[in-house]
């Protein structure tokens, strides 16, 4: 592959990740979004399409095909026995030169593929991780309404702000009273059910995100990565916990609101130095292109999979507790 050819395939994956905001701050779950999850969901952008079959190729294997055909046939024609020498020589040569080019073309070929591949799966991964950070957002943000409602505030919706009035018509204007620590003590808690599904959807998919950043770090270019780390503000700390994977040792009460916030600030590290990973790999078009982006479709695809069914789950429960509350 060309250097051309490289730079564009790394700009339009890399283009696909920076655009999606999910690197930006504005994607912490713990700064929920404002306004109410809908029915609707994000729509992932569309991946491109491939033709199957180009007609350059299509032209060349029958060339290919029909040339040595024709060297059979010319070599076993009836001739003096040191001329059909010769030509069973210029036979052999000819396929040792036609398998070469058709291994280097197959390799190109196959590397293609696996480019076309690895821009589809990190198309589809932004529309999951998008539509994720969406119902995980609306979760936690139900969770801390039907909270000050139960204290006797109402909630009111001026966007861009949510305003809590209290009982005693003091307004606050916002985001949300500090119903973090208004709950600190209080036995009795709301939305149980959600709480749980959202802690279990987000301990569930923080594994599989480390899994894939042990696969792909040592698969990059060491510069580049801490060169992403400190665009996108990841500290050496930051990095030494996503290494150590996701433990609930240390966090007591796990399904208060306090806690669930810093599993989802876990989440948000151990997603952003994963996404830094990806942005740090390299296409020189060499043998090495295949190992890495094998790796990294595997990976994207693996991830894919895991958040899309947290994803699906979470939304249901939220669907069934929103339409609890509206009630």
């Amino acid at each position: 592959m060309g250097r051309v050819d490289n730079a564009r395939f790394l700009e339009r994956f890399r283009y696909a990740i920076v655009a999606s905001q999910l690197l930006s701050v504005q994607s912490y779950l713990g700064q929920a979004s404002i306004g109410r999850l809908k029915d609707t969901k994000l729509s992932p952008p569309h991946p491109p399409q491939y033709a199957a079959f180009s007609t350059g190729g299509v032209f060349v294997t029958a060339l290919l095909a029909f040339g040595l055909t024709w060297l059979v046939h010319w070599a076993r024609s009836g001739c003096r026995t040191a001329f059909r020498y010769s030509r069973v020589l210029i036979l052999l040569v000819a396929l040792v030169v036609s398998i070469v080019v058709t291994y280097a073309y197959m390799r190109r070929q196959w590397l293609q593929y696996l480019r076309q591949q690895t821009i589809s799966e990190i198309t589809t991964f932004v529309g999951i991780a998008q539509e994720f950070d969406h119902v995980a957002a609306g979760a936690m943000t139900l969770v801390q309404e039907v909270e000050l409602v139960s204290r006797g505030y109402r909630m009111l919706v001026i966007f861009p702000f949510y305003v809590s009035i209290n009982a005693n018509r003091k307004i606050r204007s916002t985001p949300l009273p500090p119903i973090s620590r208004l709950e600190d003590g209080c036995q009795t808690r709301k939305c149980a059910r959600l709480r749980k599904a959202l802690r279990l959807c987000l301990t569930g998919v923080i594994p599989r995100y480390h899994q894939a950043f042990n696969v792909l770090k040592p698969l990059t270019q060491e510069l580049d990565l801490e060169r992403y780390y400190d665009i996108y503000d990841v500290s050496d700390m930051d990095v030494s916990e996503a290494l150590l994977g996701y433990s609930d040792e240390g966090l007591e009460d796990l399904d208060s609101l306090r806690v669930l916030k810093i599993i989802a600030a876990r989440f948000f590290i151990i997603r952003k130095i994963f996404l830094c990973c990806l942005l740090a790999l390299d296409a020189n078009g060499e043998k090495s292109d295949f190992l890495r982006w094998t790796a990294a479709v595997d990976e994207i695809h693996g991830v894919n999979v895991v958040t899309e069914a947290a994803e699906n789950r979470l939304h249901g429960i939220l669907n069934e507790e929103e339409s609890k509350f509206r009630l």
